[in-house]
């Protein structure tokens, strides 16, 4: 996956749910939206994880986010900061 796509997504993820967007919602918005195909078919599989009741990080396992970024995730995702991680990660990816 590109990381300028990974970097979007992150990006934009974490901008919804600091909005308030609820991550199923915004996973949703985001696979629609998404005009780099790996990453919308990656969205798409993720988001119906999510919706199953799977966590993000465990729905990001067989997708090609890094090992490091899901670790990420999984680390923060039940603390309500998982925009400040998304921001965070999309910052790391620009680099």
């Amino acid at each position: 996956m590109r990381s300028r796509a990974q970097s979007i997504f992150f990006r934009s993820l974490a901008t919804l749910m600091e909005s308030g967007v609820h991550i199923v919602r915004g996973l949703r918005v985001l696979s629609q939206q998404s005009e780099y195909e790996p990453l919308r078919r990656e969205l798409e599989t993720t988001l119906k994880k999510v919706e199953g009741g799977q966590s993000l990080s465990s729905s990001l396992t067989a997708t090609q986010f890094s090992r490091l970024q899901i670790q990420l995730v999984m680390v923060v995702e039940n603390t309500g900061s998982l925009h400040r991680i998304l921001i965070r990660l999309a910052e790391e990816t620009e680099r």
